[in-house]
């Protein structure tokens, strides 16, 4: 349908006005007054070229459109590379958190290369009475349970005025120790250096206070070696005396007779 734009000459209201109407007849829709229609054209049907800019073909219209979306392409490939990055890199965050995290008691088993339980507990010296036995392993229990206190000195005390009758006691406590915490690791630092030294002429296998793995087995080791010292040892101060000089059991070192009457112990 052709139409013209008309202006009203009294309020300027633009709109759009049939071909057909005389222009004697154009009345403003809006205020009723005469249109002037001498400004008025035909309107032609809205088409593709009439979008293009002057002189660029009606294709070229398109092309920024088309061009934008070129542009968010890069856009989405880098942000879904980013993305699947971010993913896995939190997946081996977590894996490698969960192999490190390890219970402090599961490493210490992995690194525990000797199995102290196996140790067979020391008997009490022939002329021990239960009595006497029993109150000596009561007193090593409180020597040994952390926290260190008065208490453990009073039952270190104790022990050591009973002399070497209460070795056996001492070492029992001494193979039951937990390596792996500090406290444990102190407190088998004080058994060696204020109990077993000074009631085995001055023995002493070294110790090492800390609690890493090579820390834990060598203090394993020492445990060990005061146990098999004893046996060869038992209550002869002579041969106490070369194993503290070499600070280990001498080699072919036999456990003497047990009918031979032992030196007298130190004061």
């Amino acid at each position: 349908m052709d139409t013209r734009r008309a202006t009203c000459s009294s309020c300027h209201h633009s709109f759009r006005l049939h071909a057909g109407i005389p222009p004697e007849g154009a009345k403003c829709p809006k205020c009723g007054s005469a249109v002037s229609l001498a400004s008025a054209r035909t309107a032609a049907p809205t088409s593709p070229a009439r979008l293009a800019r002057p002189g660029r073909p009606a294709a070229e219209s398109a092309r920024p459109r088309a061009r934008k979306d070129e542009k968010k392409a890069p856009h989405l490939v880098l942000l879904g590379g980013v993305g699947a990055g971010v993913g896995a890199l939190a997946i081996w965050f977590l894996a490698f958190r969960g192999a490190k995290e390890v219970p402090a008691t599961k490493a210490a088993e992995a690194v525990a290369m000797l199995d102290l339980s196996q140790l067979t507990d020391q008997q009490p010296l022939e002329g021990t009475s239960d009595e006497d036995w029993a109150a000596m392993n009561e007193l090593m229990t409180r020597y040994r349970t952390p926290p260190f206190g008065s208490a453990s000195v009073q039952s270190g005390d104790r022990l050591m005025i009973k002399g070497k009758r209460s070795v056996p006691a001492i070492l029992n406590g001494f193979k039951r120790l937990d390596l792996t915490t500090a406290e444990g690791a102190e407190i088998g630092w004080k058994i060696q250096t204020l109990l077993l030294q000074g009631l085995c002429s001055d023995t002493n296998f070294g110790w090492r206070r800390q609690t890493r793995p090579a820390d834990i087995l060598f203090n394993q080791q020492v445990i060990q070696r005061w146990f098999r010292a004893w046996e060869l040892a038992g209550e002869n101060d002579e041969t106490w005396a070369e194993i503290a000089r070499l600070k280990d059991i001498p080699a072919g070192l036999v456990k003497p007779d047990a009918g031979s009457e032992p030196p007298a112990e130190r004061e």
